[in-house]
């Protein structure tokens, strides 16, 4: 069975909406309906960016069904 060696998605941020990072895990939303803080660092080996109005999700050697 091959594996995937690196996976990579994009999702754009919608205008209006304000997107931040703290770290590489703890991730803030705020826009309209108000705010929410997510950790993520219970996720291994999953990199979070965000580039103009798109954030970038990124990981080597995802798990299938990923």
């Amino acid at each position: 069975m091959v594996k995937t060696a690196f996976f990579k998605e994009e999702m754009e941020i919608p205008e209006g909406v304000n997107v931040s990072l703290d770290g590489n895990h703890h991730i803030t939303v705020k826009g309209p309906n108000g705010k929410i803080t997510k950790d993520f660092s219970h996720v291994r080996g999953i990199n979070v960016e965000i580039e103009g109005n798109k954030m970038i999700f990124t990981t080597h050697f995802p798990k299938s069904g990923t």
